[in-house]
């Protein structure tokens, strides 16, 4: 995790850097056993093979390079996710918070660790009003940006709660 101090006392998170872990898993997957043993035998390889694994090789430098870009930006009221500077969760501010629960994240069925779930106040105009209780609306992991990160975004969000 990096931290570093914005303007106006904002400060900004980067991901950690063990995030890129599983990109590095299939990048070395795809090298030893699907890249390697071709080029030391010296045989043809086949262009369904090559399309196959070039598609391997992006998506290990994908899951390798995306994490890079990930930032979490905490203000004095509000927190909000981006990658490579786009915004992948709208500012979130502490008026607009109904709960928060720090639990074990998912994807996918696996454990990802730690981390805090956020849910909205719910209005009767917004479309996140016909969602059901379960689903939260936002989320930031620890596996990502690590404790002290959560911690904080989780102090700022619950201020007024």
């Amino acid at each position: 995790m990096t931290l570093t101090a914005g303007k106006d006392g904002v400060i900004i998170y980067s991901a950690n850097l063990s995030a890129t872990g599983a990109g590095l898993f299939v990048i070395a997957i795809v090298f030893f056993g699907l890249t390697l043993p071709p080029l030391l035998t010296g045989s043809d390889i086949p262009m369904r093979q090559l399309v196959a694994l070039a598609g391997f090789w992006s998506i290990g430098i994908a899951l390798t390079g995306i994490p890079l870009g990930a930032k979490l930006e905490i203000g004095e009221d509000y927190i909000q996710t981006s990658l490579f500077g786009f915004a992948t969760m709208r500012k979130l501010e502490r008026r607009d918070v109904a709960d928060i629960r720090y639990e074990n994240m998912t994807a996918w069925g696996f454990s990802t660790g730690k981390g805090i779930k956020i849910w909205k106040r719910r209005t009767d105009k917004s479309l996140s009003s016909v969602k059901p209780a379960w689903a939260f609306d936002a989320s930031v992991a620890e596996s990502i940006y690590g404790e002290e990160a959560v911690a904080h975004a989780r102090r700022v969000l619950e201020n007024t709660l």
